[in-house]
């Protein structure tokens, strides 16, 4: 019998294993502060949810997030392009308590009070979060990446360096998520600067990004995983490949059981190839052997990322280059020419970075 079976079926819906209330008694916090669990400020007249590190000695004295000297820095640059924090913003800390001597936030700590942060995003809603710092970086894009808090775990995500200057319409929560530097960075370097510094003109220009949005990036989520059907019979599957010759440029991956092809036993397990509007997977058998061999033969342009794994492959199963590669073949060369940081070349970021799309495989990866 012969049948496609729709991705959603199999996949796992978009939530992460999080907590419901903050870990208070893992963190303790709450014990050695003035003001333990400042709540949200703000009347955010423009919809933005401004997310900073922990509170200083000042806010933990009047019990306000962001009234401190790295506050008033703030305030200062939102009041140069017609922002007023307390009016138009939203705000609040990866850490509702100050740490001891304003330490900075653990993985750990964050990790217990993102139930706060996520508690605030799910009450206001927002056009866009503005992220200022690693922490906040860490406890936000963690939850909408879906790569923390899942497991229990404390993932690491990157820092400011990684996602500085990135405007990602999140799909999870549907808001512009937009990292950007702690304005207590930009005071030091000012500080030690003779000439202003580059940073300090990129972080007006990202504050002037995000208080240029006025709504969420979404009226309706995508559901990419609808567009894609899994191929269980491999006459089906051999038959749809078959149809992709010659049509359009097709983007084909591999799943493989090692990384290289060199050794006699290495085998191709899976594969999905997509036209742009059919989007298939399908296991690797003697029928799909042979369509792809046909379809990587042809003059159909192809693309892939990282396309030398690809072509390795090819070369060992079918003793054959893949004929007709695109010019732009290669997405995750493009990715390097767009941002040549560490960390931003994967396929995963980049889809949550330029898409939204959360992690697709926080399940099956361990």
């Amino acid at each position: 019998m012969s049948f496609l079976l729709p991705l959603t079926d199999l996949v796992p819906s978009k939530r992460l294993d999080m907590p419901d209330a903050p870990l208070c008694g893992k963190c303790k916090l709450d014990k050695g502060c003035i003001s333990p669990k400042i709540k949200p400020y703000g009347k955010g007249r423009m919809g933005i949810l401004v997310v900073g590190e922990a509170p200083g000695s000042e806010e933990d004295q009047y019990g306000r997030p962001f009234i401190g000297k790295a506050g008033r820095c703030l305030r200062d640059e939102l009041h140069a392009i017609g922002v007023d924090l307390d009016e138009d913003c939203w705000t609040v800390n990866s850490l509702s308590c100050r740490p001891p001597s304003n330490a900075t936030p653990t993985e750990k700590q964050i990790y217990y009070c993102r139930p706060l942060v996520q508690r605030a995003i799910t009450e206001f809603k927002p056009n866009a979060i503005l992220l200022l710092g690693a922490s906040a970086i860490q406890s936000v894009i963690a939850l909408a990446w879906g790569k923390g808090g899942s497991r229990g775990k404390t993932a690491r995500v990157g820092g400011v360096n990684k996602w500085c200057g990135y405007v990602v319409p999140s799909q999870v929560p549907n808001s512009w998520i937009i990292p950007t530097y702690h304005p207590s960075h930009i005071m030091r370097l000012r500080e030690d600067a003779r000439e202003p510094p580059m940073e300090a003109f990129y972080w007006r220009k990202h504050l002037e990004s995000c208080f240029s949005i006025s709504r969420r990036p979404w009226d309706e989520l995508p559901e990419y995983s609808r567009k894609c059907q899994i191929v269980v019979d491999d006459r089906d599957a051999a038959q749809m490949i078959y149809e992709m010759i010659g049509v359009a440029p097709v983007s084909f991956d591999f799943e493989t059981d090692r990384l290289k092809p060199d050794h006699q036993d290495a085998t191709i397990i899976c594969c999905s190839v997509s036209d742009g509007n059919t989007s298939i997977a399908f296991m690797w058998t003697r029928e799909t052997h042979k369509a792809m061999d046909a379809l990587l033969s042809s003059s159909t342009p192809k693309w892939g990322w990282n396309a030398s794994f690809e072509e390795g492959w090819v070369l060992k199963e079918f003793g054959h280059g893949v004929n007709n590669w695109d010019d732009l073949a290669d997405g995750m060369l493009n990715a390097h020419v767009l941002d040549n940081r560490p960390g931003t070349k994967s396929l995963k970021f980049q889809a949550f970075a330029r898409l939204g799309q959360p992690s697709y495989d926080d399940e099956i990866k361990p």
